[in-house]
């Protein structure tokens, strides 16, 4: 799990911004919502502007160098903070995987040239490069003896280098120690963290083929799609109709079926992108890595037997929806967070929407009130010792959480 980040000089983060997921207290309700004190499930607050969706921007720059995703518009523009003061952009993330930890640490000039970079696993460096100093990277883990560590000449280029921490995950069977499987679970968390916006309910209008496939796909029924829409409040009934020999999701009119994607609404289609996002979150997590003896992809019995170790993840771990009910129904939007709560699966959603800032959903210290400048559980605003009793969302409207 994540159980802390901090940020600086990106974007809007001039200076350093640290959202510190370990910040909890020892409320008796709603225990799911913390696991081995780190906060399971949140959802941030705060105005216009103030940098929500940058912060999900920010924590997921990570993948842009450790995994092949492709590098969106977000980050190829504006990508340091206008001041520039250091000329580079600062990360650190702090993990928690059972009882041990892992700390990444990396320097930016552009999303795509890395400076330097750390991974330390329990306090102990395992893997370092400054780039500034020179092109040879430091190795400390077993399997890693034989590695070429002057990662410059033929492994990327003056201004995308390989990041030596993806290169070590690529290149090498580790063997097995505690330490290499640490790194693996590490490695297999970002690899699956998910990012998901609003522009994802856009993609699904312009992919009706597509939508029918995933719903329908692994022998899904419909009725598992029809039935989430109800339970978040659209009432409508669905059928499968073919058209041009594809299968198609349409409304149900008895006499008459209209495709659903065409005619759903804006909020209907967000539910239905987050539906998708939930069979995403089962069923598609990224397996592939090396096996101990012999380096092809884990799977099968094999691939269990790590699940079991806890290498790979059985959902995608991490979660950030931004803006996640910008499109629908207060009701649909609690929905969504029982949903999510119930999932083996470390959530962050953006919201406007006090009318979930609820006691009986979450608790004080997975709402987060966040400025241009910090980001604190609703608990740090306040002297008073908050209980479930407590109305927050009137508490916040009345501007009791205003810092």
């Amino acid at each position: 799990m994540l159980c802390k980040f901090e940020v600086k000089n990106f974007k809007n983060f001039g200076e350093p911004f640290v959202f510190d997921l370990l910040s909890t207290k020892n409320y008796e309700f709603n225990p799911e919502c913390v696991q081995n004190g780190v906060v399971a499930n949140s959802i941030i607050y705060g105005p216009n502007a103030c940098g929500k969706t940058n912060l999900g921007h920010a924590v997921f720059d990570i993948r842009t160098h450790l995994t092949d995703d492709k590098i969106t518009e977000h980050y190829e523009t504006d990508y340091l903070h206008a001041a520039q003061r250091e000329g580079s952009a600062k990360f650190v993330y702090t993990f928690q995987f059972g009882e041990d930890e892992v700390e990444y640490a990396y320097e930016k000039a552009s999303v795509r040239k890395l400076l330097s970079e750390v991974l330390k696993i329990n306090g102990k460096t395992v893997i370092s490069l400054d780039r500034r100093e020179g092109s040879v990277a430091e190795f400390d883990l077993d399997g890693t003896e034989t590695l070429n560590r002057d990662l410059g000449s033929g492994l990327g280029d003056e201004n995308s280098p390989l990041s030596a921490v993806k290169y070590v995950a690529n290149s090498t069977v580790l063997t097995a120690t505690p330490e290499n499987s640490v790194f693996r679970k590490f490695v297999a968390f970002v690899k699956n963290m998910e990012h998901f916006t609003t522009e994802t309910a856009r993609a699904v209008q312009a992919a009706a083929g597509t939508v029918a496939d995933i719903i329908l796909g692994g022998g899904r029924k419909l009725a598992g799609f029809e039935t989430f829409l109800h339970q978040a409040g659209v009432a409508c009934s669905l059928s499968v109709v073919e058209v041009s020999g594809e299968k198609q999701i349409a409304f149900d009119f008895g006499d008459s079926q209209l495709d659903f994607v065409t005619n759903a609404s804006t909020g209907t289609l967000s539910l239905t992108a987050q539906y998708i996002q939930l069979i995403t979150l089962r069923l598609q997590c990224d397996f592939s890595a090396r096996s101990e003896t012999n380096g092809v992809e884990v799977v099968g019995d094999a691939r269990k037997q790590a699940e079991d170790m806890g290498w790979f993840p059985r959902v995608r771990p991490f979660l950030f929806i931004d803006e996640f009910d910008a499109f629908y129904h207060h009701a649909a939007a609690r929905y969504m967070v029982e949903t999510l709560k119930k999932l083996d699966c470390q959530s962050i959603l953006t919201t406007h929407n006090t009318s979930i800032m609820s006691n009986d959903l979450l608790r004080p210290d997975c709402y987060f009130i966040m400025s241009a400048t910090d980001i604190k559980p609703a608990y740090a605003f306040t002297d008073k010792e908050l209980r479930k009793a407590h109305n927050i969302e009137k508490m916040y409207r009345a501007g009791v959480f205003n810092g």
